[in-house]
């Protein structure tokens, strides 16, 4: 069969079938078999983590027009194969696992109050503060970083030691994130260069080349991961050079030029106080180098220096302000993009003084 996502690949091949291993092993530093997946994590100190689960996520972000969400395509056939030999399809592969325990907390969480036991300093600052996801426990660490523990907590909390990823992100698709909260303001603008992804979903006949395969921004509630809406590679609205202008708010409090026609993404806030922006970069070329995959630990350190003009700049601000931005919004008016940073060591280029949209309170 034809691999039709490959650059220059017919994307309408007819043959398109594969077939994928999971095997109950780490994955080996060299040699890898072709078309496997590793259920096992490897461990500088402990060896394997024997677990006896893993998951497996089968994504499709964005089919063609006209299809439906699984590309108008049969979702993948599972067979298990035990320790003897034998194998097991459909339901009864599923009989044949061991049961799995199922946690309650979704069954919490649909039942809570609307309005979650969010604390304002969470995470949110004026200047919009982008981190890295590296896991849980550091994105969980960083709802404090605008309260007065935050330096306590840092000193005490390793920094993340790997770019493998980590709760649905992994080596192909990560991001960076920042937490918007009311008090700073009702409305949450940004502007960034974006990078260019291939243009599918009309159907062309050949895949095409790009920075990445895909790329996209989101906004969530920040307590359980549900989201509100997203953009992506190809609706959303950019200038010639790229560039595009992105505005979070609810309808209530949404400005008299934040309108297409006026050059302006539009992203709803949600219900709540606080709220959540994810940018995501999924399959970045090796000659990308301002991929969200590049940037090192620790969180807060050498996002921007690493994505450069593709660095999300913004902020918290109210509806009179952004109207006097006028029609059409010039992304250059959203932030000053000024010589900032220098090379070090630690990052291909680092901040030179205090840049509030790293972090800094």
């Amino acid at each position: 069969s034809a691999n039709p996502f490959l650059p220059g690949a017919g994307r309408l091949a007819d043959e398109r079938h594969f077939a994928v291993n999971i095997i109950s092993a780490a994955p080996p530093e060299s040699g890898r078999e072709d078309n496997t997946l590793y259920a096992h994590l490897p461990l500088a100190t402990a060896g394997d983590l024997a677990t006896p689960y893993a998951i497996l996520i089968y994504r499709i972000y964005v089919p063609d027009n006209g299809r439906d969400r699984a590309g108008d395509m049969p979702l993948p056939r599972i067979e298990l194969q035990s320790p003897d030999g034998t194998i097991y399809q459909g339901p009864e592969a599923c009989e044949a696992l061991e049961p799995f325990l199922p946690s309650t907390i979704n069954e919490e969480i649909t039942d809570a109050a609307a309005n979650l036991p969010v604390p304002t300093g969470f995470g949110a600052f004026a200047r919009l503060s982008w981190l890295k996801f590296f896991g849980l426990q550091s994105s969980t660490e960083n709802r404090i970083n605008a309260t007065p523990a935050r330096e306590a907590v840092h000193a005490l909390v390793p920094n993340p030691a790997n770019n493998s990823g980590g709760f649905a992100s992994n080596i192909d698709n990560q991001y960076i994130y920042a937490a918007l909260n009311q008090d700073h303001g009702p409305l949450a603008v940004f502007e960034a260069q974006m990078p260019q992804a291939p243009r599918t979903t009309a159907g062309q006949v050949v895949m095409e080349q790009g920075d990445m395969r895909y790329w996209s921004v989101c906004t969530y509630e920040i307590a359980t991961q549900r989201y509100y809406d997203c953009l992506y590679d190809e609706n959303a609205l950019l200038d010639g050079a790229d560039r595009g202008v992105f505005l979070v708010g609810r309808e209530a409090d949404r400005p008299a030029n934040a309108t297409r026609e006026c050059g302006v993404n539009w992203l709803p806030w949600g219900p709540l106080k606080n709220s959540l922006i994810i940018m995501r970069h999924m399959l970045p070329e090796t000659t990308f180098p301002h991929a969200i995959q590049r940037i090192p630990s620790p969180s807060g350190s050498c996002e921007a220096p690493v994505m450069g003009d593709y660095f999300p700049y913004g902020e918290h601000l109210d509806k009179a302000a952004f109207e006097a931005l006028g029609c059409p919004v010039d992304p250059a008016q959203i932030a000053n993009r000024a010589s900032q940073f220098e090379p070090t060591d630690d990052c291909p280029q680092a901040p030179a003084g205090e840049v509030d949209s790293l972090g800094q309170p």
